[in-house]
């Protein structure tokens, strides 16, 4: 009795110590998915976000060429140095180059800051007639030679990148084109990504973003002191409020992977958020699942190998109770022989 108690006490802290044992091999293994499939979103992240870099670089040196080309033909040089004749033929030309290179708009303007002609010289919002003196790409260009500017348009309120070339020489400045570019194609190609983006300039303000939301906001980090009244007319917002990043709050628990990548020709940043939840869930279910699959193909082993010792403890207990029974019976016939023996003996020495 007592060693049989004694098994089952064996067996049941055999079991306990099974049970933790695959408690924490299902630890482990939930850890080393967790951390290959952070790997993997990382990895992945790397080469989205220098594909999506590649893409925007192509994008502005595709406009930054449009100014310089300008700034050096001589129909230009000849409408911004009086010639008002050809201001219709330039019109044209520039309407049909903004539809070509698809820029929001292209127009010129004279050493005041006067526009003379613009690619939508026929529309409402034409820029014909408007002064922008007071743009900072106007008096950089006048003053460097070539400059850019993301902001908001005056007339149109739509934001987008201004790039300006000055026509003619610093001693003598004629005037300065300009070309807009707007990005809601690519934004929109942004925000249909399952990745989030925005682009910040070099002073950590967003730009572009595949959340219109956090346009013109700035991402948190020591910043230099700002100039509400320029920020009011680039920006519309005269105090960019700081940019809240989803991740690691009560609705995102899972902490956003960030990737940055330089974009060269803007001096600006690419900033592309990779959401791992996705990776992790299936990374823990296949684990999981493998971890699972183990410990029942183990359970089945242990089975077979257990009935085996039963079935091999079986065959030997009765390949021993066979020969104990022969054994036995054998012993019995030599015991009647013995006996058969002395009788034989008795009689023949009665006779």
């Amino acid at each position: 009795m007592q060693g049989k108690l004694g098994r089952w006490y064996l067996a049941s802290v055999a079991l306990v110590a099974m049970v933790l044992l695959a408690g924490l091999g299902m630890l482990v293994l939930d850890r080393a998915m967790r951390v290959q499939a952070l790997e993997e979103t990382r990895a992945a992240a790397d080469g989205q976000a220098a594909i999506l870099a590649a893409g925007l670089e192509s994008e502005l040196n595709k406009f930054t060429l449009v100014p310089r080309v300008l700034a050096a033909d001589p129909d230009v040089a000849e409408l911004l140095g009086g010639n008002a004749g050809q201001r219709d033929l330039l019109n044209r030309r520039l309407e049909a180059l903004a539809q070509q290179t698809r820029a929001a708009a292209i127009y010129l303007m004279d050493a005041r800051g006067l526009t003379l002609a613009s690619s939508n010289w026929d529309r409402l919002d034409s820029f014909i007639g408007s002064n922008y003196r007071f743009r900072d790409y106007f008096a950089g260009a006048m003053r460097d030679g070539t400059e850019t500017e993301f902001a908001l348009g005056t007339v149109s309120r739509r934001p987008g990148l201004y790039l300006a070339e000055r026509v003619g020489p610093a001693a003598a400045p004629l005037g300065v084109v300009a070309v807009k570019v707007e990005f809601d194609s690519l934004e929109a190609k942004w925000r249909d990504a399952q990745d989030m983006v925005f682009v910040t300039d070099p002073q950590g303000i967003v730009l572009l973003a595949s959340n219109p939301e956090w346009r013109f906001r700035a991402v948190a980090g020591e910043a230099a002191p700002r100039d509400p009244a320029r920020d009011a007319m680039r920006f519309g917002v005269a105090r960019p409020q700081p940019l809240q990043l989803p991740g690691g709050g009560p609705g995102q628990p899972v902490r956003m992977i960030e990737k940055i990548q330089p974009i060269a020709p803007a001096g600006w940043e690419l900033h592309l958020l990779a959401d791992p939840s996705a990776r992790l869930s299936v990374a823990l279910a296949n684990g999981r699942l493998a971890g699972v699959s183990v410990l029942a193909l183990l359970g089945l082993g242990g089975a077979g190998a257990w009935l085996w010792r039963r079935q091999r403890q079986a065959r030997a207990a009765a390949e021993i109770a066979a020969h104990t029974a022969t054994l036995r019976e054998q012993l019995q016939q030599a015991n009647r022989l013995a006996t058969l023996g002395q009788i034989t003996a008795g009689l023949g020495h009665e006779i």
